[in-house]
Order: C-alpha cells, then sequence, then structure tokens
C-alpha cells in the first residue's frame, strides 16, 4: 500500500474513532505526558490515571489505578486502586489502597500499601515507616526492608537485610539474607544460599529456619536435546501437525511466500527485524492516544497471527534450501519442521534459531503482502 493509501486510511481510522469513542474514553480514564506531569495535592482524579512523563508527581488523589512510565515517579498522594509503574526511580510515601507492581532501577518506600506488592528493582529502599498489607514479591540486587508485611515475603537477590516485621512466612533465594535486631517473623524461614543466614541480637523468628544449599545442575546428553520431555515432544507434534495442516490447504501460498526468501533471504530478514521493533511502538502508540486502542488491538491481533505463522513459512523455505530437488509440498514442510525443532530443542542454538525463523517468517511474508496487496482506488464509479 502507498504512502496515500496508509494516510488516508489512518486519518478515517482517527476520525471515526474519536466519533465513536472519544467521549466514553475521556470517561475512562486520562492522559498525561509531557517533559512533566503533576496531579496537584488538592485534585482527585476521578478515573484510572495514564502518565508518561520525564519527571511525575502525585500529590493528589486518584480514584482508580494508576498506570505510568517516567524517570523520576514520586507518589505522596492517595491511589484508590493498582499502582502499576516503570521508570528509573519511583519514590513511593503515599497510601496505595489496591495492589503494587513496580520495576525501577531504584525504589523508596516510606508509604503503605494495603494489598500486595510485586517490585522488581536494583535497589529498594523500604524504611520503618512503610508498610504492606499483603505479600511482597520481589525481585532486586539489593534491599534493605526496614518497614512491616503482613503475610508473605518472597525474596531473590544478591542481598536481603530484614529489619522489620513480618506477618507469616519467608522464603528467599539469593546469595545472603541477613536479619537485623528489629526483625520479627512470624512464620518460618525457608532459604536457598551457598551462605548461612546472619542474626543480629535481637532478631526473632517465631517458626522454623530452613537452609537449602543451591542445586548444581547436572544434564544429560539426552536432556540437553530435549530439553522438556514429553512437553516438549508434544509441542513439536503439534507445531508439524499445525505445519502440514496448513501445506494441505495453502500450499501455493506457502510456495510463494517462500520464494521471498529464496530470492532476497537478507532483505526478508531487514524487514523481519524492523517490524518487530515498528510494529510493538506503533500499537503502544496507538494505546497511548486512547482513541486508537480498538485499532492497536486490531493491529496486535493481525502481528500475533503473523508471529505465530512465521514459523511455518520458515520451515518450508529451509527445506526448499535443503531439499532442492523436491517439489512434493508435504516433503518440503516435513524435513524444513523437523530440522527447525531439533534447532529448537538445543540450548543457546535453540535462542537463534527461534529468533531467525520468526524474523525470516514475518519478512517473507510482509514483502509477499506488500506485493500482493492491490492498489487502493478512491474513486467512485
Amino acid at each position: 500500500m502507498k504512502k496515500r493509501g496508509w494516510l488516508v486510511l489512518g486519518l478515517a481510522a482517527a476520525v471515526f474513532l474519536t466519533l465513536a469513542f472519544g467521549a466514553k474514553a475521556q470517561a475512562w480514564t486520562e492522559f498525561r505526558s509531557g517533559d512533566s506531569a503533576t496531579v496537584k495535592s488538592n485534585e482527585t482524579v476521578d478515573s484510572s490515571f495514564w502518565a508518561a512523563a520525564k519527571n511525575l508527581d502525585i500529590a493528589g488523589t486518584v480514584n482508580g489505578d494508576v498506570f505510568c512510565a517516567g524517570q523520576t515517579v514520586n507518589i505522596s498522594g492517595i491511589v484508590k486502586g493498582d499502582l502499576i509503574c516503570g521508570a528509573q526511580t519511583i519514590n513511593l510515601s503515599g497510601h496505595i489502597e489496591g495492589d503494587v507492581r513496580l520495576g525501577a532501577q531504584t525504589v523508596n518506600l516510606t508509604g503503605m500499601v494495603d494489598r500486595n506488592a510485586t517490585i522488581a528493582a536494583e535497589t529498594l529502599n523500604a524504611d520503618s515507616k512503610s508498610r504492606i498489607g499483603g505479600d511482597l514479591s520481589l525481585a532486586a540486587s539489593s534491599a534493605s526492608l526496614n518497614g512491616s508485611i503482613g503475610r508473605d515475603l518472597a525474596a531473590g537477590g544478591s542481598s536481603v537485610y530484614l529489619n522489620g516485621s513480618i506477618g507469616r512466612d519467608v522464603k528467599s533465594g539469593g546469595d545472603k539474607l541477613i536479619l537485623g535486631s528489629n526483625a520479627k517473623v512470624s512464620g518460618s524461614i525457608d532459604y536457598t544460599s551457598k551462605n548461612k543466614i546472619e542474626m543480629a541480637n535481637g532478631a526473632f523468628v517465631s517458626g522454623d529456619i530452613k537452609h537449602h544449599q543451591p542445586q548444581e545442575k547436572h544434564h544429560s546428553a539426552l536432556r540437553l536435546l530435549f530439553f522438556s520431555g514429553a512437553t516438549a515432544g508434544f509441542v513439536a507434534l503439534m507445531l508439524l501437525i499445525t505445519a502440514l495442516v496448513v501445506t494441505a490447504l495453502l500450499p501455493k501460498v506457502l510456495n510463494r511466500v517462500s520464494q521471498q526468501g529464496m530470492e532476497r533471504p537478507g532483505m526478508s530478514l531487514l524487514v523481519g527485524f524492523g517490524a518487530n521493533i515498528a510494529v510493538p511502538i506503533i500499537i503502544f502508540m496507538l494505546v497511548l492516544t486512547i482513541v486508537g486502542i480498538p485499532l492497536a488491538i486490531i493491529l496486535l491481533l493481525m502481528w500475533l497471527l503473523i508471529n505465530l505463522s512465521s514459523g511455518i513459512f520458515s520451515a518450508f523455505w529451509l527445506g526448499r534450501r535443503v531439499w532442492k530437488t523436491q517439489h512434493n509440498a508435504f516433503l518440503v514442510t516435513l524435513t524444513g519442521s523437523m530440522i527447525l525443532i531439533l534447532l529448537y530443542f538445543i540450548p543457546i542454538i535453540s535462542i537463534f534459531a527461534l529468533v531467525l525463523a520468526c524474523w525470516l517468517g514475518e519478512g517473507m511474508l510482509l514483502l509477499e503482502l506488500k506485493n500482493r496487496l492491490p492498489k487502493p482506488d478512491y474513486r467512485l464509479k
């Protein structure tokens, strides 16, 4: 499709979505972006709140969920729903009445979370005033937990320092687990580490403390080849049957699409690689506009279909490359599929095989669609 066609289609879709969903979208959520975004202390957002800004400051009240992304995020207000946020630095000193899911380089927690918290960070600092009402699931290089956790703590990281209260059990996997003098665990501790737990005077654990040494993983040659046993065999059989069924229904389509890879393998890989970068960005930008969410869903479904079918086209192409004298479509598909399946089950190599097959299949299909799609004619007869 030419640029003019895409432009007209995009404008038409934008106008339609604005007219059809614009008013409702405004009621569903509020979106703010820019170099900085703020919810002032005397402000109330009576809906879900989306924000993407370099600096974000939420000091007011949000009567819904908060979805945010930025460099520095400060939340000192009240969020009635869930908080889902990704940033370089997150400072949470406010009150979250729902669940919290955070991903950041540094998380500083001094506020309250009424329900559960899931945090992935390089550094987590939770001071003595912090409180999590439910469970804390944590993945951090370094974590200092000085506040209270209402139920369970599940932590993984290089160093976990616990100097607060845990309402139930602790499960840890990492290098070091340290209990400070104010640590109080009402349940048991189950940890896996090469190092023994360090407990300061005054630390209290109500239940048992179980220490497990990390087990060395030994893989036989057969297990390296078929790493998931019966499950992997079932998945392989499912993929093979799918490829053969598609071949039975669309042999000419497979042949035409794979011809793009036969003639232009480098361009096919390049197109597939570029599409994998561009399409997710386009979908994300459409979602951010709110009115473009329906179009984003359509594009996402189309992209999933292309991704799921990419392996079939790559298998057919590989079969043609390996068995150049074979003209039976079923045998070509079977040959290429078996080679790909074997590559998928070899550690490390499987990653490269999967990525290259995905890029190649997507690129071949997109190039063929470009050639086959009719030129749009906007003249009415």
